[in-house]
This record gives structure tokens, C-alpha cells and sequence, in this order.
């Protein structure tokens, strides 16, 4: 069972407060998680990594934001500079709490763009681990994200051959690094959802929660 969550004091674009949750386990270590676009971090994949999460010991900081469509009626030069400085708000916010030992970060969609945008800042630590729900693998900056790892990280990509997004390049360049794990479910979109079969689509749920439990306790 996670408490209740808290509210932690994060200032992004315009000055204005990013929403956020904020579960503390009194652990050593912390997890960012970023949620999709119409994909909150209440929706299954990120709610049962948060559970998942909380009870192997992390303090975790979750994005509530999720970017309405008056966010994605602006330029995406413009959403994408907005969104970064949400993004940075977000990991100065929780390091400000306390020097943690161990890092994990966790992203949906467009929330697998706020960890790449962390990891343009080169501040993420040794051995972090990180977990790409369905990550935009077609976006030509995605080619770059492997060059800015951090020594003795690990990353698990968890993707669908339904999606949109699926690239079988990027997806090949996965499966060929030692530092990462692809877990790619066989017709599932970009929701992770098996369309019209309601018992697939739980069950693609169970591998990705399984695939997170296993690679958090490697």
C-alpha cells in the first residue's frame, strides 16, 4: 500500500509550480518518474512502478503534469523548451531534499523524453537505473540518448511491436548493448494495450511489471 502522497515545492517554465507527488519510504535512494501525454502516473504501468518502486526502497517524486492539448497547441520548439524547464525543476527539486545514494528514473512516452533531457544536463549519477515505457524510438534524438548513459547504468526499454513509435534499428541497437534489456510484447500499441483483447492486454501489464520487479532487484 503507498501513503499519501506529499507535495514537494518545484518551479518550472513561467515561474509557475509543477504539480507533483512525492512518496518518501525513508530510504537512501530516489526515483523520478515522468508521465505520457493523456498517460498520468495514476494509469497502470506507472502506478504499479510506483508500487514496485516504493517497496524496494525508493523515495519517489512523480510529474503530474500531463500536458493538455493547449501544452501541444504550441510549436514544439516551444513545448520542448517549456517542458525542459519543468524537467530540470523536477531533479533540482528532489536532490535539494537530501544526498541520495542511488538514482532511478522512470518515463511513459513523452516521459521517456524528460529522462533524456536529464541526461543532457550530465548530472545523473553512477549506476542509475533507468525504465523506458514505451519510449519514442523514432525520434531522431533517441540515437544520441545511448552516448549520454552514465558509468554502470542500467536501462530497461519496455516497448510494443504495435506502436507508432517502434523503430526495429533502435530496437536491434538495444538488444545488442550490454547495459540494456528490451522486453518487446507482441501486439501491443503505444498504450501497451492489445487492441480488442482485454485478457492480452493484462497480461502484456503482468510482463512489464514482472520485466520492472526483475530488473530493480538484478
Amino acid at each position: 500500500m503507498l501513503p499519501m502522497p506529499k507535495s514537494m515545492y518545484a518551479r518550472g517554465h513561467g515561474g509557475a509550480a509543477v504539480p507533483n507527488d512525492f512518496f518518501e519510504s525513508g530510504a537512501g535512494k530516489a526515483a523520478l518518474m515522468f508521465p505520457g501525454v493523456h498517460y498520468s502516473c495514476r494509469m497502470p504501468l506507472l502506478y504499479y512502478t510506483t508500487k514496485v518502486l516504493y517497496d524496494s526502497g525508493y523515495d519517489i517524486l512523480q510529474m503530474r503534469n500531463e500536458y493538455d492539448d493547449e501544452f501541444l497547441s504550441k510549436p514544439e520548439d516551444e513545448q520542448m523548451e517549456l517542458f525542459a524547464l519543468d524537467v530540470r525543476a523536477m531533479y533540482d527539486t528532489l536532490y535539494a531534499t537530501k544526498a541520495y545514494t542511488g538514482l532511478a528514473m522512470a518515463g511513459k512516452s513523452l516521459g521517456t523524453t524528460a529522462m533524456r533531457m536529464i541526461l543532457e544536463s550530465r548530472k545523473v549519477p553512477p549506476g542509475t537505473k533507468m525504465i523506458w515505457f514505451t519510449p519514442l524510438l523514432d525520434d531522431p534524438n533517441m540515437k544520441k540518448v545511448f552516448s549520454m548513459f552514465p558509468a554502470d547504468s542500467q536501462s530497461l526499454f519496455i516497448t510494443g511491436a504495435a506502436d507508432d513509435h517502434f523503430d526495429a534499428d533502435i530496437a536491434t541497437m538495444i538488444e545488442g548493448r550490454e547495459d540494456s534489456t528490451l522486453l518487446l510484447i507482441d501486439g501491443a500499441d503505444h498504450s501497451l494495450e492489445i487492441r480488442d483483447d482485454h485478457v492480452a492486454t493484462i497480461e502484456a501489464l503482468k510482463q512489464a511489471i514482472d520485466a520492472v520487479f526483475r530488473f530493480l532487484h538484478a
